[in-house]
């Protein structure tokens, strides 16, 4: 599968994850979702239906939804598979979810600290790369600090993402200091070279 694919089931499964979790429906989404891979993968002509452009979405949702009983959480995960088009992203849904719902996560913190505001699409954007990278829920908490110049810090417990102006200037100048001709040391690179060769 793709790349892309591989993160729009992890999209899927981390909002089928929030849905169930304000309704307290982890274990059984879980169930639900199991019962759901099994069905639509040993039933090809429920995978027809659900991809036939003749048959209406609510038609499609209210198919699945009743023969399974499924719960409101699950019951909108089929309905964004149906919209999508793309049932075959089930059993990667359902693995990631299992994922959060064996390490237990809820949200993890992501400090963003940038040098001037953020819009709502740029924190959504933030969020959703770094819930890619973590494979966990997110919460963006935004700094504003000029001296960044531009771009973004990102502080996750101690791993720090550096997209910022200041760092890469600062990056830069530790580059140019290390590049340039140590006078103090006697013969410069061709010492280095002979002393290697010794």
């Amino acid at each position: 599968m793709k790349k892309g694919g591989k993160k729009l089931e992890y999209r899927l499964a981390r909002a089928l994850w929030d849905e169930a979790g304000k309704a307290g429906l982890e274990e059984q989404c879980a169930r639900e979702l199991e019962a759901l891979a099994r069905v639509v993968r040993a039933e090809p002509k429920l995978r027809q239906i659900l991809l036939h452009p003749g048959v209406s979405l609510g038609r499609k949702v209210d198919l699945v939804s009743s023969s399974l009983a499924l719960s409101q959480p699950v019951t909108s995960l089929v309905r964004a598979l149906v919209v999508l088009r793309a049932p075959g992203l089930l059993a990667g849904i359902r693995r990631a979810y299992l994922a959060l719902l064996s390490s237990g996560a809820r949200e993890v913190t992501v400090s963003v600290a940038s040098a001037g505001p953020l819009s709502s699409g740029e924190r959504a954007a933030i969020a959703d790369t770094m819930s890619g990278i973590l494979r966990k829920p997110v919460r963006v908490s935004v700094t504003t600090r000029k001296e960044l110049l531009g771009g973004i810090l990102v502080r996750v417990g101690e791993r720090i993402f550096d997209g910022t102006l200041k760092g890469e200037y600062d990056r830069l100048e530790r580059e140019l200091v290390a590049s340039a001709p140590n006078k103090s040391s006697s013969g410069g690179r061709m010492a280095k070279i002979v002393k290697g060769r010794k």
